[in-house]
């Protein structure tokens, strides 16, 4: 799930079934994410990872790079809150 912006992609949500995952279709749905984000008119892909190793290790092997943090972003167990790491990818 995007969202287009002015000259940006926001990515919203990327989720790969438990029986899928790692047999790259993460990286084929950033792909296909890229292209149509690159037909917009886009120049940046921006999103906000929990931390989640394995999410944000995917992202920097495609190229995203953190650019900053958002406090308390994600709402978590027992009515705390989590961290965001925002990061972006030119296209």
């Amino acid at each position: 799930v995007a969202m287009r912006g002015v000259e940006e992609a926001h990515l919203l949500n990327l989720t790969v079934a438990p029986a899928f995952q790692r047999q790259g279709w993460a990286r084929v749905l950033l792909d296909a994410l890229a292209l149509w984000a690159r037909g917009q008119g886009g120049r940046w892909l921006w999103l906000e990872v929990r931390d989640n190793a394995r999410a944000q290790a995917l992202y920097q092997r495609y190229g995203f790079r953190s650019v900053g943090q958002r406090r308390g972003y994600y709402p978590a167990p027992g009515g705390a809150r989590e961290d965001a790491i925002v990061m972006s990818l030119e296209l």
